[in-house]
């Protein structure tokens, strides 16, 4: 029988299979990775503020739907609170009528505005526009029947200069919804034929 081995393999083989990358290569795929990084950061960059701006937002919105509900729910008056000075957005509910939150009085939501965002408004506007306001705290009341007592809105901004505003446009329905900012009017998602537009 013929004994068949695997042919032997040189010192020169071994070390030509055994080769890392060239210096060239390296290069290549160091620009390759460069560039994939500075086109697609500005992006990711762009993505990560419209979130906290555009999320922030919508939370806000959810949060006064639930005022809202909570109002009709136990017949009590439900207040939601924006001070610009502690950056946060509060609602409870307001057992005695007096828009003031309470020692005791349930606590529905607290939130804290993102870093990156701020109480803002374009062009002089202001930040609470129609709801009753006192120093840096502006706020809404929602009845036992789910109604506003005022129409109006609260605007947020980011340093790209974006801004949103979440808007309870009439006060029997008091339905709010989330606007931007785009072409020197405010405009919901959709609204003049596309979509919203981010700097």
């Amino acid at each position: 029988m013929r004994d068949v081995r695997h042919p032997r393999r040189t010192r020169a083989t071994w070390t030509h299979r055994s080769r890392g990358f060239t210096l060239i290569e390296l290069i290549v795929v160091l620009l390759v990775v460069g560039l994939v990084l500075g086109l697609g950061l500005p992006a990711l960059q762009q993505l990560i503020h419209r979130g906290k701006l555009e999320g922030f937002a919508r939370q806000t919105s959810v949060m006064m739907q639930a005022a809202r509900f909570e109002a009709i729910k136990r017949s009590r008056q439900v207040v939601v609170q924006i001070d610009t000075t502690t950056e946060q957005v509060v609602s409870w509910v307001d057992d005695n009528g007096d828009a003031v939150q309470d020692p005791g009085e349930l606590q529905l939501g607290l939130m804290t505005l993102p870093s990156g965002v701020d109480f803002a408004a374009p062009g002089g506007q202001a930040v609470i526009e129609g709801f009753t306001t006192a120093g840096t705290t502006g706020w809404v009341i929602y009845g036992t029947d789910g109604a506003t007592d005022l129409a109006g809105a609260f605007r947020l901004g980011d340093q790209r200069g974006n801004f949103i505003e979440v808007r309870v446009a009439t006060t029997a329905a008091a339905r709010s919804t989330v606007l931007k900012w785009q072409d020197a009017q405010w405009l919901e998602l959709g609204e003049g034929g596309g979509g919203w537009e981010w700097t």
